[in-house]
């Protein structure tokens, strides 16, 4: 979420490779032991349903013991829905019809030979079947052509990859047949070329696919037609690698489409990849009369991926554990309040939600104290989450399946910040870096219109301190480094990935697996300014704002608009591993981290047992007050979260706190005399969280006996009221804010524990 504007002012299938529907097909129809030939399904008609794959873990022991005791009682997600199969007849008999659903949501996938090549491979035996099918979204194969089957809207990148050609026009070799677009060599030339430019590294290997056709005048053989891979130079100059492929290697394209594959590693930085047409005798028949086509490019690393880490929203509330709210009106004089109530951030269908809701008259409000005359009416509440304190990620692929609201001016983001970020101003100025110091990468934003193309695109773009950048030190200004993705589609309309691959030299946008941004950084003094913002950790955050500097005034409809979010996920591959690991090698560590129970009035040393592994480092800490966030009511309708006790040299504060529970953030403090918080971030700085809980009088608990038997105040409860109070306990304790006006079904529900210093 551009900081900048901010300050100034359940699977479904579609046409996917043919591989990754094989492996989550012939993983369902296995997991539910359909035992279905070939043959059998050869009387299936063209269009067969296989749409949405539920997300759930299934053991084959699991299915086997179902199996063995009684088809009619298997699970949900072990069977088929027969009313939504009646084009397969077959498999309709062993499925009955009052069982629930595992494919629903109907979609039609075209070729009934794949199903049946599809159900036949998946009948694994004994020796080779996995311990367990994982139903879920594949990690797909980064596609690092934009636009990649070259049709005009889709997945059109603001950046596209360049395309060198040997007619000085381009739109010399754009065809098309029965509405598909493709690219076709000149005719008639012996020396003609078309080849898509794009960032590599060297040494690694890719793999390059494409649909090629190869096209002879009767009476001619195909002659002088390649799919090659160049490497270019730094003076311009052209290398051929090895793996390119000539008319002997692609006989099967000729006079008909088919797949080609050309395997190779990258001797440098940039590789042309395409179609070239030559031969020594410029006079050569055959060579004049033959015409190559290209469509669906597409490059890809040859690089796995490790998932570290994965969050699917599956509880009934959001997980305390991982996310913190961002609450009230913070920045880019937006129209939106962020709010706590379960009416804008909720969980439902295995989904987090962020939804646009009218804020009540009465609490609508200008925040003046911010932008002056220039003020907007903050008149929607919304909603805003981050894994601040929690959860910080360093290097790898970031990405998350939303999907996304529109309208005038809805302005939903997913992005990162540094994980040391003094959170504008909640956490105290010395206790990490300010912005843009910190670093931010916008994965995705859209900024929505009331109709049209607003709604169709989304932007990638970082933003990190540079002195000879713009008024606020952000050397995104005028760099070129953002990029923006659109499609012909409105991206309301379904659910889209949108991640970064991001790596110690490179940041890679993209979006359904196809790369629009490519941001590699160089020896410039703008790009090493960037490194040292983004070769740190950082911590994600979701947002769905409405109005500011850069989208304009929020439209007035836009209450019901919303964000979905089926999961975030986090993946590595070794080399990305490798680089986390050496930055976390020599970084501080904080111990002695822990939840605080006290009663009001008491002034705990919150540094006691906390410790730092190096010795230029100190330890400090600043305190807020996220949980006693009150969502209405307020003079003037505004409230936000404030920092209510600085650092440990204020320490006297907490007895003045109201009863409740305060996030307590513990930052490493450099020693040395040139950290100041802004600038370039030169300093490895550590941030752990934990929770101060005050009470208003001790509770009377007793060894041995239950907590159901210990009272609590308004506002409290236990997790687990049967729990045992042993000598040295810790207990699970649910807080709901009391002082909150909403109702109090919409209030947040905070879990966090207390130990037996208020208990006996």
């Amino acid at each position: 979420m551009f900081y900048k504007k901010c300050l100034s002012g359940k699977y479904s299938i579609r046409k996917f490779s043919v591989g990754i529907c094989s492996v989550m097909i012939g993983g369902l129809f296995f997991a539910t032991s359909m035992q279905v030939k070939a043959e059998e399904l050869s009387t299936v008609e063209n269009n067969v349903v296989v749409s949405n794959l539920v997300k759930e873990t299934i053991t084959y022991d699991k299915v086997e013991d179902s199996l063995e005791s009684n088809f009619d009682n298997l699970s949900s997600t072990d069977v088929l829905n027969a009313a939504e199969l009646e084009v397969l007849p077959d498999i309709k008999e062993v499925v009955t019809n009052d069982q629930p659903n595992l494919i629903s949501n109907t979609e039609l996938y075209e070729d009934p030979i794949e199903i049946r090549e599809i159900v036949k491979n998946a009948q694994l035996n004994d020796s080779n079947r996995p311990e367990e099918l994982v139903i879920e979204d594949a990690v797909q194969e980064l596609n690092l052509i934009s636009n990649p089957t070259f049709d005009g809207g889709d997945y059109a990148s603001s950046k596209p990859i360049p395309i060198i050609h040997r007619s000085k026009n381009r739109r010399d070799y754009i065809s098309s047949e029965s509405g598909n677009t493709f690219y076709k060599s000149k005719e008639n030339t012996t020396n003609d070329f078309l080849l898509f430019e794009i960032n590599t590294v060297a040494g690694r290997t890719y793999t390059a696919s494409a649909d090629i056709r190869l096209d002879v005048a009767d009476g001619f053989s195909a002659s002088g037609a390649y799919f090659d891979v160049k490497s270019i130079n730094s003076d311009g100059s052209q290398i051929t690698i090895p793996g390119g492929k000539g008319v002997n290697s692609m006989s099967d394209s000729i006079g008909q489409w088919s797949k080609q594959e050309i395997k190779f590693t990258a001797i440098g930085n940039r590789t042309h990849i395409g179609l070239v047409k030559w031969h020594d005798n410029s006079s050569d028949l055959n060579t004049l009369k033959t015409s190559i086509k290209i469509d669906n490019l597409k490059v890809v690393e040859n690089t796995s991926y490790e998932e570290v880490w994965k969050e699917t929203f599956s509880g009934e509330r959001l997980n305390d554990d991982i996310w913190g709210y961002e609450l009230g009106n913070i920045r880019g004089n937006e129209q939106q309040h962020y709010s706590s109530s379960t009416e804008n951030v909720y969980i439902k269908d295995g989904n987090l939600i962020l939804k646009v809701t009218n804020r009540p008259e009465e609490d609508q409000y200008y925040n003046r104290q911010k932008h002056g005359n220039n003020a907007r009416l903050v008149h929607y509440n919304s909603g805003s989450v981050r894994t601040v304190g929690k959860q910080e990620f360093l290097y790898g692929r970031l990405e998350a399946k939303m999907k996304l609201p529109k309208g005038q001016a809805v302005f939903p983001a997913f992005w990162t910040l540094g994980a040391d970020f003094t959170l504008d101003g909640r956490i105290e100025t010395g206790q990490g870096y300010g912005w843009p110091s910190t670093g931010e990468i916008d994965i995705m934003e859209l900024t929505g219109t009331a109709t049209g193309q607003g709604n169709k695109i989304v932007y990638g773009t970082p933003h990190f301190f540079y002195s000879k950048g713009d008024a606020d030190k952000d050397g995104n200004a005028g760099s070129g480094y953002s990029g923006n993705l659109s499609l012909s589609d409105d991206f309301a309309n379904d659910f889209h990935v949108f991640g970064i691959n991001w790596s110690e030299d490179r940041i890679e946008w993209y979006v359904d697996n196809v790369v629009y941004n490519t941001l590699v950084y160089d020896n410039s003094e703008r790009s090493q300014a960037l490194k040292k913002a983004f070769n740190r950790p950082q911590f994600i955050q979701f947002n769905l704002a409405t109005g500011g500097n850069w989208p304009g005034t929020a439209g007035k409809n836009l209450s019901g608009q919303k964000v979905e979010i089926d999961w975030v996920r986090w993946l590595q591959s070794d080399e990305q591993k490798i680089a986390r690991d050496s930055y976390y090698a020599n970084k501080p560590i904080i111990n002695g981290v822990r939840n605080i129970s006290i009663v009001k009035g008491e002034v705990p040393n919150l540094l006691d047992g906390v410790t730092i592994n190096l010795p230029n480092y100190n330890v400090e800490y600043s305190i807020d007050d996220e949980y006693m966030f009150v969502n209405t009511g307020e003079p003037g309708g505004r409230n936000e979260v404030r920092n209510v006790v600085k650092n440990s040299s204020h320490a006297s504060q907490i007895a003045d706190l109201a009863p409740g529970v305060y996030n307590v953030y513990y930052t490493s403090i450099p020693k040395s005399s040139d950290y100041n918080g802004r600038g370039e971030p030169i300093h490895k700085m550590t941030r752990e969280l934990s929770q101060l809980v005050i009470l208003p009088t001790k509770l009377n608990g007793e060894l041995g006996k239950s907590l159901s038997m210990v009272e609590l105040p308004t506002g409290w409860q236990w997790e687990n009221p049967n729990d045992i109070i042993t000598e040295n306990g810790s207990y699970g304790i649910v807080f709901i804010n009391p002082n909150d006006n909403i109702k109090l079904d919409y209030r947040r529900t905070f879990k966090t524990t207390v130990n037996n210093s208020i208990l006996l």
